[in-house]
């Protein structure tokens, strides 16, 4: 399969600015743009505004997008949602909550205005993460809910849903492994497809397990002023820590505090966990909505490709497009959904408060222009921009 390549943009730049359908999408249309992803956040929250509200903005959505030629591809759970930990709260009436009244609304949106929907709304709350046995009943939870949500979203005819992955361990799945684990059970227990929405900012290497070395360093640091800065991944492995007497953590210490982490394995990343590429060469054909922004890779910045970000950033639409090459050089499995065939980078790029909003307009139109560079028209097959990459000798 040689997959159709499109730029569009979250809305999300629009929040508190332009917050009519017929002002956003005038304002994407004219930086160039025609695919947008839509957040609830603009004024069409599910549960703070009254249904009759709703239905009058999805017909303003579908009149705007008439009149200013661009297209809803996905509507995604933002702000409202993201906040909670939803899916994975521990109270059945909170998570029936979110599932039958938020996402029946949330989909309904979706459906009134012909988008596919993107969400990420549960967590895990301290007394969960470091939980062995109410983390395992917080993720059968979630996976009772994702397949549910599902359920619903095939019932208003959207086509895909999609999970947004993540980069934490309070905010699962963040390894590429359990990612692929939760969408074929998600698929099999729902009978219809999870997608995945990579995001190239959310990735980091904080949750890297440490080594002695690792140990030593952040247990010197700790000596000095209390602060432990490395993740390890259990309360007893911090007691551990916390509890040595000496100037350095003893040859025992160490021992038992390694240990513990190979007994809690799954807290931890791996370096091809913290790494985008990685993530697109092996779920990018699963991925109908990438998130780009420019990042150093150390935080999710939401940063627009500006020069200036462009020269300490890590990502370059190149690369991302080689990556994803790589996925569909893959053989296809069962067990996974069916491989799109048009993938939307859609660019995540938010407004400080204190920005005027020409100027975030500015960024954004620079930022649009650096990645037409390299994917000068929607809808060029991944194939034909891969032999547009060679000419431009980047």
């Amino acid at each position: 399969m040689d997959p159709r390549i499109h730029i569009g943009i979250d809305n999300c730049f629009a929040i508190k600015r332009w917050t009519k359908p017929a002002d956003w999408a005038r304002v994407v249309s004219e930086l160039g743009m025609k695919y947008i992803e839509v957040v609830p956040d603009l004024e069409a929250e599910p549960l703070l505004t009254p249904d009759d509200y709703r239905r009058e903005w999805v017909h303003n959505v579908c009149d705007a997008k008439a009149k200013y030629g661009v297209e809803t591809v996905m509507i995604y759970s933002n702000n409202t949602t993201y906040d909670t930990i939803g899916f994975a709260h521990p109270d059945k009436r909170v998570r029936d909550s979110v599932v039958d009244r938020w996402f029946e609304n949330f989909c309904q949106l979706a459906e009134g205005i012909g988008a596919d929907i993107g969400y990420f709304v549960h967590g895990l709350s301290e007394d969960i993460l470091f939980d062995r046995e109410k983390r395992l009943v917080a993720q059968e939870n979630v996976i009772d809910c994702m397949s549910r949500l599902n359920r619903i979203a095939d019932k208003h005819g959207i086509g895909k849903a999609a999970l947004e992955q993540m980069y934490t361990p309070h905010q699962p799945p963040f390894t590429i492994d359990t990612m692929i684990q939760l969408m074929q059970t998600v698929q099999r227990t729902s009978g219809k497809p999870l997608y995945v929405t990579e995001d190239v900012g959310h990735h980091c290497p904080f949750y890297l397990r440490p080594d002695a070395d690792k140990l030593q360093e952040a247990f010197a640091r700790y000596k000095k002023d209390g602060y432990i800065g490395t993740w390890l991944g259990s309360k007893e492995a911090l007691a551990l820590f916390k509890g040595e007497t000496a100037d350095k953590l003893s040859a025992d210490t160490i021992k038992a505090i390694e240990a513990d982490m190979d007994s809690n394995a799954a807290m931890f990343s791996t370096p091809r966990d913290n790494d985008c590429y990685e993530w697109l060469k092996e779920l990018g054909c699963y991925s109908p909505i990438i998130h780009m922004q420019q990042t150093n890779g150390t935080f999710s910045s939401h940063a627009g490709f500006t020069p200036e970000n462009n020269a300490t950033g890590k990502i370059h639409p190149i690369k991302v497009l080689k990556a994803i090459k790589e996925s569909y050089e893959k053989a296809e499995r069962p067990d996974m959904p069916e491989r799109v065939e048009d993938i939307y980078l859609i660019q995540e790029v938010y407004m400080s408060t204190k920005e005027v909003g020409y100027q975030g307009l500015w960024r954004i139109q620079q930022s649009t222009d650096y990645l037409r560079k390299y994917i000068p028209k929607d809808g060029m097959r991944l194939s034909e921009l891969l032999r547009l990459a060679e000419t431009l000798g980047e």
